[in-house]
C-alpha cells in the first residue's frame, strides 16, 4: 500500500478483506448480522466487490504483495464474523515477512470491547493494545 511503509507500525481490530470469509458455525453467535457486512462490502467496494478488483487501501487483504509493510497488529475474537479474514490477512502479512501479532481472543465477538467493556477479557486486550501503541 503506498506510503505504508513509511509507518513504524500498521495496527488493525479488524482486517477487511473484502470478501465474504466467515466459519459459518459463527452464524448464531454473530453479534453483527452478516447481511450487514455484506451491505457494508457492497456500499465500500460497488462493484469491485463482485470483480475482486478493489483497491488495496479499500480492502487489504487483497494485497497482493505485502512485503515492505510495518509490523502489523490484528486482534479478532475467536467468535467474531472477521475471525477468518483477520487471519487470512494476519498469514498474508507472515508470508512476505511482515512481523504481525495476532492475539486471537477465545470466546469473544465481534465488539467484545463495547458489550462488555468491564469483563475481563476487554481489560486485557486494552492491556495489549496500550502496550502495542507504546511501542510505536
Amino acid at each position: 500500500m503506498k506510503g505504508a511503509s513509511s509507518l513504524p507500525a500498521c495496527s488493525a481490530v479488524s482486517t477487511a478483506t473484502g470478501s465474504s470469509l466467515y466459519g459459518p458455525e459463527l452464524n448464531r453467535l454473530a453479534t453483527f448480522p452478516f447481511a450487514n457486512k455484506e451491505t457494508g462490502w457492497h456500499a465500500l467496494l460497488g462493484p469491485d466487490y463482485d470483480r475482486g478488483t478493489a483497491s488495496a487501501a479499500a480492502a487489504p487483504g487483497r494485497l497482493g504483495d505485502a512485503s515492505g509493510l510495518p509490523p502489523a497488529y490484528i486482534e479478532v475474537g475467536a467468535v467474531d464474523i472477521f475471525r477468518d479474514e483477520s487471519i487470512a490477512f494476519a498469514s498474508l502479512l507472515l508470508h512476505t515477512g511482515v512481523n504481525v501479532e495476532l492475539p486471537v481472543h477465545p470466546g469473544l465477538v465481534h465488539g467484545f470491547d463495547h458489550f462488555a467493556p468491564d469483563a475481563d477479557a476487554t481489560d486485557r486486550a486494552i492491556v495489549d493494545r496500550v502496550r502495542t501503541l507504546r511501542s510505536l
